[in-house]
């Protein structure tokens, strides 16, 4: 079995090496020779219910399940805040939620990369970091656990102790120290919120909306995660799914 380090290594790299940014005016950047693979065209068509049809709290879970991509590929852009800065990037994302692997990359506006890391389900290993990362900490493990939190475990381990609150199906379970909650639209069964708190006290919140349909998929068109404990957010865009 390969180590989480070496998972899509050599094709990711080649994935994300290619991509250059070029400024067009004074604010339009283009990718261009990003992954060697080419883009799914055309139009991202809303996620929308059949008219009339009902969302039952009972089934919303697997209905959502059922409906959420196993695995995929997107180009994305970032915007990572924290205090006074802003960070921004462009980012290949790559997720295999059944093998609970991932690996991700990011360049900056003018085409610099800003860091390649892969990983699995408790481990990252970091491929590359700009040195300016490096001097944050251990970026790796920080990032790392974020992608779990927005992309792993998209829906509870099990749905007793539902309640309704503000149009949303939302369910509760206790994990490590904490409680998650999975907050479910009731109008089209899609997730709408995860958060988790220790001690009555909200350490992390994700929100995901403009959810897009792909082939029978959904992906949401924004995730932002929040974090309170440390005092940043990290807003993803979906720019485009990937073959």
């Amino acid at each position: 079995m390969s180590k989480p380090g070496n998972i899509h290594q050599e094709r990711f790299g080649v994935l994300v090496s290619r991509q250059l940014l070029i400024a067009v005016g004074l604010t339009m950047i283009v990718l261009i020779g990003a992954c060697r693979v080419p883009y799914r065209r055309g139009l991202l068509t809303p996620a929308i219910s059949p008219p009339g049809e009902k969302v039952f709290s009972d089934d919303i879970v697997r209905r959502f399940l059922e409906e959420s991509p196993a695995s995929f590929k997107l180009l994305t852009s970032v915007v990572f805040k924290f205090k006074f800065q802003k960070i921004t990037g462009i980012g290949c994302l790559e997720i295999d939620r059944n093998k609970g692997t991932f690996s991700v990359a990011c360049v900056n506006p003018l085409g610099v990369k800003l860091f390649e890391m892969s990983g699995d389900r408790k481990n990252t290993v970091c491929h590359y970091a700009l040195e300016d990362f490096k001097k944050r900490g251990d970026i790796a493990s920080a990032i790392g656990e974020d992608i779990r939190r927005m992309y792993f475990d998209i829906v509870p381990s099990n749905i007793a102790g539902m309640t309704r609150k503000r149009g949303c199906v939302v369910i509760g379970e206790q994990q490590g120290r904490g409680t998650a909650k999975y907050w479910f639209s009731v109008a089209d069964g899609l997730l709408v919120r995860k958060d988790f708190s220790e001690n009555g006290k909200m350490v992390w919140r994700i929100t995901m909306n403009g959810y897009r349909r792909i082939e029978g998929k959904n992906y949401p068109g924004m995730t932002v995660l929040s974090n309170y404990k440390y005092g940043y957010s990290l807003e993803v865009r979906m720019k485009e799914v990937v073959d």
